[in-house]
């Protein structure tokens, strides 16, 4: 018997945590998508041909309805998750200005938070390291 390796979907993510007033920014994962009963920071997949901040900067757009720029945004962790379905490569980063008022363009809840109560919230299982180095980073 021959054993072949399935070849898993890879998707390259970014995301962006938003700081205001010494919270973070977290929002409700669509009803149509996968997790829907998870929290996220904001972004998406990056598309071929884009470069990792185009990308971020197009999703949180899209999302928020807000103008983030290079020069306030700061990458702050990269790393490999693996779902039973496919495999993230998520970067991370931190945005302090931006232009526009955050708005909820595809229907999320948006919610403000304080770094310690991430861990009570139901984020992606994705986001459980970038969870404790946010707070291993802001004490």
């Amino acid at each position: 018997m021959q054993i072949t390796e399935v070849k898993r979907i890879s998707l390259n993510v970014v995301a962006c945590i938003f700081f205001k007033k010494k919270k973070i920014l977290i929002t409700s994962r669509p009803n149509s998508k996968n997790y829907s009963s998870f929290w996220e920071f904001p972004g998406g997949k990056v598309e071929k041909f884009e470069t990792d901040f185009k990308a971020l900067k197009r999703e949180i757009y899209e999302e928020l309805q807000v103008y983030i720029f290079k020069k306030d945004t700061l990458i702050f962790d990269s790393y490999e998750y693996e779902y039973p379905e496919y495999k993230v490569n998520l970067k991370f980063y931190i945005c302090r200005n931006w232009k526009g008022t955050i708005f909820a363009r595809e229907n999320q809840i948006l919610k403000w938070v304080y770094p310690q109560e991430l861990r009570r919230q139901k984020l992606l299982p994705s986001n459980k390291t970038i969870v404790e180095k946010l707070l291993n980073h802001s004490t």
